[in-house]
């Protein structure tokens, strides 16, 4: 029994020797001629070394970034335009407000880019009409032309004429008929086209409406709807001002007829 203890002892011995050793190579003691020895196992710094350098780099690199950035002015704040309203009424944009024209409580502008005599005609509930040859305006309350570009092609003649017709404190009452109508054309023997805007207006908000007046001469031989020498396609539009701005720029066409012997009775 003790012989077999003894034995169990001897070869915890001899393990306990074996893995001391390999724990002293391994940690890079040695047995040499002249007893132990050390000379550790190499480590490769290449890795680290490079890390280092190129942290190196990148410190320098956001240095001349921040030296560069120090030298540039201040950056102005940046402001985020604001469209113009396209309802908003602007008074610059109308020449006749700048020779004489008023501004009112509704207002309806009439303008074109030709020397051509266009007329802005307003036919009021109860016959009344404001511009044009035969201006009635009994039955459009206050409302008045207070300006007539080109007329007969010898008066407030401009290249940018507008007219304009204005109802200074009220609003009028029931349906109107607005009409671009051609009075005189300064090249009467020429078929064309003479494109207008009209801008209605109440208070400080406005419409715009584009359309264009259609000229015929006479030569062409062509005939109204109703039998007569056509000379042009007039543009309207009905607004009840009481009821805000049109609410949209869909024309109606009004024939225009030449005086002719036998042809000149209204339809």
């Amino acid at each position: 029994m003790r012989w077999g203890v003894a034995g169990l002892w001897v070869t915890f011995a001899l393990l306990l020797a074996i893995g001391g050793r390999d724990f002293l190579y391994a940690c890079g003691l040695t047995l040499g001629p002249y007893g132990w020895s050390y000379c550790p196992t190499p480590v490769d710094r290449s890795p680290s070394i490079a890390e280092a350098e190129r942290g190196e780099r990148l410190q320098r690199l956001i240095h001349v970034a921040e030296m560069s950035l120090a030298e540039k002015p201040p950056c102005a704040a940046l402001l985020t335009p604001v469209p113009p309203n396209p309802r908003a009424f602007n008074p610059d944009e109308h020449p006749s407000l700048k020779i004489g024209a008023q501004q009112g409580k509704v207002e309806i502008y009439l303008s074109w880019k030709t020397l051509d005599d266009l007329d802005l005609q307003i036919y009021c509930p109860g016959g009344g009409q404001i511009g044009g040859r035969e201006g009635r305006p009994g039955s459009c309350d206050e409302g008045a032309l207070d300006h007539d570009a080109n007329r007969n092609l010898e008066f407030n003649v401009s290249d940018t004429p507008e007219e304009h017709a204005v109802w200074p404190t009220t609003t009028p009452a029931g349906q109107l008929k607005v009409e671009a109508f051609i009075f005189r054309a300064v090249s009467s023997n020429t078929r064309q086209s003479i494109p207008f805007e009209m801008t209605f207006k109440i208070d400080e908000m406005q419409k715009k409406c584009r359309g264009e007046v259609q000229v015929f001469p006479l030569s062409d031989g062509l005939k109204t709807s109703y039998g007569k020498p056509l000379s042009s396609r007039n543009p309207y539009i009905y607004w009840t001002p009481s009821q805000g701005l049109p609410e949209s720029c869909d024309w109606n066409l009004d024939e225009g007829y030449y005086c002719v012997p036998g042809a000149c009775e209204k339809h």
